[in-house]
């Protein structure tokens, strides 16, 4: 195992709790089994009922003479069933034998269906059939089975086996120490040298609302605790859990793909095997990180000053002196294409050695529900690095890490445009608002 600068040692992600944690969720979830179920019982239910349409209206014989062997899309209805077996095939393949999650498959089997009964309505000739209920119920059940599996497994199957792998996630790496990380930064021309200021003993907390100059050590004991309630207990011990993920996501090397770089700021993004496109922005900042991180972390109202893509930006609730949940609101984006998003977001801020880190995820918090205002978008565990720039005091390296469902029905590439644009005005205007309060 070779060393890091400070007794920082690299830590290898191949063995351990982690993957122990990830085979765990590997195995077929409720809410895919319900899915393949769903797709089994979309054939059968297409097919019974043609049995049924044939046995009563001509005979079986007569309607596999007529529909089958003497085929034609004007006249028959067995292609349903055909294209109800097509589709539940490929459905079972793709996510039962092969356990995908991307949801190409599911588009596919989709478009091709509701193109097909497009074409079957225009073509078919319902009059041949004196307008037998059955061809107005065997089209219309078809097309209705194909969507409800769609919006099963996206609305259904992906979240909640994301949630459920998270959980995993977080439970893995809380046995991993403050030391046991890999390098901060890519060792490339465009990354900023920030690992000075790890050390492997610094882990200390922010006092919220004080300034980061003066904090202190911390016991977090049960005596802490116990002046909590509940509810704030689990919101703490998941704050921490989250702390933990953003943390190996800031750490741990990853093959980032250049998205932008201009004026010194870089835009760079990944793919994460379970929550899609996650994006990491760095800048260097002339203030020292102290500064930078009260500015920015502590003053949560201060949002939509500096922000340009920010609407409204509050605390809901402080759980204790590192630990709160805030409420934000997003500008429309992508001149009013991607409309406004709310996030209620739940923070836990550190220090460690020179550095601070502040991550954040979204939570469900029962005083804040979704509104009709806005689309409740969804941010997964991510966070934002003040480091001190090495041999520059008065310099910040800045690292934001942000992975978000924006929700509804977005084409990606527009989202994935968004983004960087959103993105990179952050950046841009954090860095202006901090020359400003100088």
């Amino acid at each position: 195992m070779d060393r890091l600068p400070n007794g920082i040692s690299r830590r290898s992600y191949s063995s351990g709790s982690r993957t122990d944690s990830t085979t765990t969720f590997r195995q077929f979830s409720p809410s895919r089994r319900m899915f393949c179920l769903l797709t089994v019982f979309d054939f059968f239910f297409i097919l019974v009922a043609w049995l049924i349409y044939a046995n009563a209206f001509n005979g079986l014989n007569l309607s596999l003479e007529k529909e089958v062997a003497h085929y034609k899309i004007a006249s028959s209805l067995f292609d349903i069933v055909l294209l109800s077996l097509w589709r539940m095939v490929v459905l079972l393949l793709v996510y039962a034998l092969f356990h995908s999650r991307k949801w190409y498959a599911i588009a596919i089997t989709t478009s091709i269906s509701t193109g097909f009964i497009i074409a079957k309505v225009v073509e078919y000739n319902f009059k041949t059939n004196n307008h037998h209920p059955m061809d107005y119920v065997s089209i219309i059940v078809s097309l209705f089975l194909c969507w409800a599996e769609t919006l099963f497994l996206d609305f259904k199957v992906f979240p909640s086996e994301l949630k459920a792998e998270q959980r995993m996630l977080a439970a893995g790496s809380l046995d991993t120490t403050a030391g046991e990380r890999r390098p901060l930064l890519d060792e490339n021309p465009s990354s900023y040298h920030t690992r000075t200021w790890l050390t492997e003993q610094s882990s200390f907390y922010t006092p919220y609302g004080s300034p980061p100059s003066s904090i202190t050590s911390e016991d977090e004991g049960e005596d802490a605790n116990a002046q909590l309630s509940s509810e704030d207990v689990h919101f703490k011990r998941k704050a921490k859990e989250i702390f933990g993920i953003a943390w190996d996501l800031l750490t741990v090397d990853k093959k980032w793909k250049h998205e932008k770089n201009k004026d010194g700021i870089i835009v760079e993004s990944c793919i994460l095997k379970d929550t899609g496109k996650m994006f990491k922005v760095q800048c260097s900042i002339d203030a020292p990180p102290s500064v930078v991180f009260s500015l920015i972390v502590l003053r949560v109202e201060d949002g939509p000053k500096w922000n340009s893509s920010v609407a409204e930006s509050r605390v809901l609730h402080k759980i204790d002196n590192h630990t709160d949940i805030c409420y934000n609101v997003t500008t429309d984006q992508a001149g009013g294409m991607v409309s406004s998003r709310d996030f209620v977001n739940l923070r836990h801020w550190q220090k460690r050695g020179k550095a601070y880190f502040s991550c954040n995820a979204s939570v469900e918090y029962q005083d804040m529900p979704p509104v009709n205002e806005h689309i409740r978008g969804e941010n997964h565990p991510g966070g934002w690095l003040f480091a001190e720039n090495e041999g520059h005091h008065d310099q910040t390296d800045f690292v934001m890490l942000v992975n978000t469902d924006l929700k509804g029905w977005l084409p990606q590439y527009l989202i994935d445009q968004a983004m960087t644009g959103v993105l990179f005005g952050t950046a841009d205007c954090l860095r202006n608002y901090v020359h400003s309060q100088k």
